[in-house]
């Protein structure tokens, strides 16, 4: 794949909680990781291992999976349960407490609710020892203000894995998406929340990448959006989605 020259720095898009503290790693080439059952008997467990970061979304392999979905997890992009429990989720539904986890850094989802406060997740996670944030909540917000989520009356809401893939895809000077696609089922068999759509967010997905932009002429038009957009524009040369 054609590596672009440019990148948005990831402290742009992802708030830390503590200073001394910060993911260090190579971003030239990312694998974003979900965990669509569209990955099993993929085999491709290697290949998403041998990119310089690994982000998994809410979830991290264990060896039963890691045929299909790699061992590595340099960061764990992770919801409000994690952040709110300082435990990380294992696929099958194990929970590993932060200070052992096999995550190398860990990034929760930003929020629309502007009331969420961080401090208190923050003072939790501080003796994981590990880079720890959150995802700036103004990205978030700029998502959530897509028709997608904003006419549903609350019905559906946006997933991690779209969540980071609007974070990530500006950041990484590759990004490769797997276990991203297919129907709304999960590899590892864990209930998908019914205010999900999952394939709604798949085909958004595929519609930025093809057509170089954010299109949504019925969004919230506030500086949230447009942000957002300027940083899913010419996403096409850098982004691809594994499905198989």
């Amino acid at each position: 794949m054609f590596v672009l020259s440019w990148a948005v720095p990831l402290d742009e898009m992802v708030e830390w909680f503590y200073k001394n503290k910060t993911y260090g790693g190579s971003l030239r080439s990312c694998a974003l990781v979900g965990g669509s059952v569209v990955a099993r008997g993929s085999s491709r467990g290697n290949d998403i291992d041998a990119h310089d970061t690994v982000i998994r979304v809410n979830r991290m392999p264990t060896s039963k999976y890691a045929a299909d979905f790699g061992r590595r997890t340099d960061i764990l992009f992770a919801n409000l349960e994690t952040a709110n429990t300082a435990r990380t989720f294992e696929m099958g539904g194990a929970k590993t407490y932060c200070k052992t986890t096999k995550a190398t850094a860990v990034v929760f989802k930003g929020t629309c609710n502007p009331k969420r406060l961080w401090a208190p997740v923050a003072r939790k996670w501080r003796s994981c020892g590990l880079p720890v944030g959150h995802q700036k909540d103004d990205i978030a917000r700029g998502v959530c203000g897509l028709t997608l989520y904003k006419n549903s009356g609350g019905s559906r809401q946006v997933t991690s894995g779209f969540l980071a893939f609007v974070t990530f895809a500006p950041v990484c000077e590759t990004l490769t998406l797997y276990a991203f696609g297919g129907p709304p089922e999960a590899a590892d068999g864990h209930k998908q929340l019914h205010h999900h759509d999952t394939p709604a967010e798949n085909d958004l997905v595929d519609a930025i990448i093809e057509t170089n932009e954010l299109r949504d002429d019925d969004a919230n038009h506030d500086r949230n959006f447009r942000r957002l957009q300027s940083y899913l524009a010419n996403l096409k040369p850098k982004v691809r989605v594994v499905r198989d």
